[in-house]
């Protein structure tokens, strides 16, 4: 339900030129947006605030998601779009990691244990925006990639990294 409410308030706030109201209320770190293949980097610790943090980003590639790991799909650059490195905290938050886009992009994460998430589509929201979650996230480096379906499409995206299920 949250995804859908999400993709909904996302659409609005992008076809209105509003944006969607932080959890906090404090201004959304927002980077600015990085070409395909460019690694942004940043750190977060357990409780960041604000919370979603947003990165903008050109999604794709040229590079097969399989071969990072078989139970991926699409295309994406060769290296991440997002290098976190996340201190984990006690509270017990998952992350949440999703992406909002127009077109049909895709996400592929890596944990510091070297375990691989991937989604194509959110089939609960039933959007094409992909979204992963990570229960009892660890201190380390994540590695995070936004593809696309298609090879050869470089569409705008957001990256949100969350602990927080709604906001």
């Amino acid at each position: 339900m949250f995804r859908t409410l999400l993709a909904v308030g996302l659409s609005t706030a992008l076809l209105c030129g509003c944006a969607a109201a932080p959890r906090s209320s404090q201004p959304v770190a927002r980077a600015a947006a990085q070409p395909a293949g460019t690694a942004h980097t940043v750190s977060l610790r357990s409780g960041f605030s604000p919370d979603p943090y947003e990165l903008d980003v050109t999604a794709g590639g040229n590079f097969l998601a399989s071969a990072r790991s078989a139970s991926c799909t699409g295309y994406i650059a060769d290296t991440p779009d997002l290098v976190l490195n996340f201190t984990a905290g006690t509270q017990g938050y998952e992350l949440y990691i999703f992406v909002y886009s127009d077109a049909d992009t895709t996400l592929v994460v890596r944990t510091p244990s070297g375990a691989w998430y991937c989604n194509d589509d959110d089939y609960i929201g039933d959007t094409l925006d992909p979204w992963v979650t990570i229960s009892k996230p660890q201190s380390g480096t994540y590695s995070i990639w936004v593809g696309t379906a298609a090879k050869g499409a470089f569409p705008d995206a957001t990256l949100f990294v969350s602990e927080y299920d709604s906001f």
